[in-house]
């Protein structure tokens, strides 16, 4: 794009422009207005984010089931940590107790696997976009 000057008899165009960023920790567009709102806790939803925030943190325990070489795992640990949400983590590879209670409590070994403890009883949720979109939904984060 290159800068050209106007002179006084030209009219100026004024455009408006719509700011759009790249969040690397989603990996899609969001308009800045909304990347902003989301630092400042003010996301959309019926619930606010505080609301959300204490139900998570009063009603429900997470653990993260998974390791460091699991491409899916890391998108969810980019997530927590863009987000700013500390849940403990359990190496499925290097911990076989970690190993055995994912097996024997989902059924399954497939990583990532996050373990929901509620009043109601133990969760698990599997698919790194499923787990996402939950925690970003309990967490108020659009």
């Amino acid at each position: 794009m290159t800068a050209t000057m106007t002179t006084a008899t030209e009219p100026r165009m004024i455009t408006r422009v719509r700011w759009t960023c790249w969040l690397v920790r989603v990996g899609m567009p969001i308009s800045l207005e909304r990347w902003m709102q989301s630092l400042l806790g003010m996301a959309w939803g019926a619930k606010g984010p505080a609301q959300t925030v204490a139900y998570s943190r009063a009603m429900e325990r997470y653990q993260l089931f998974g390791y460091n070489a699991c491409p899916f795992c890391y998108r969810v640990r980019r997530f927590l940590d863009s987000a700013g949400i500390e849940i403990q983590l359990r190496d499925t590879l290097r911990d076989r107790d970690a190993h055995a209670e994912l097996v024997a409590g989902g059924g399954r070994s497939t990583v990532p696997c996050l373990r929901i403890e509620r009043e109601d009883g133990v969760h698990w949720l599997y698919e790194s976009a499923d787990i996402i979109d939950y925690l970003g939904e309990r967490y108020g984060i659009a």
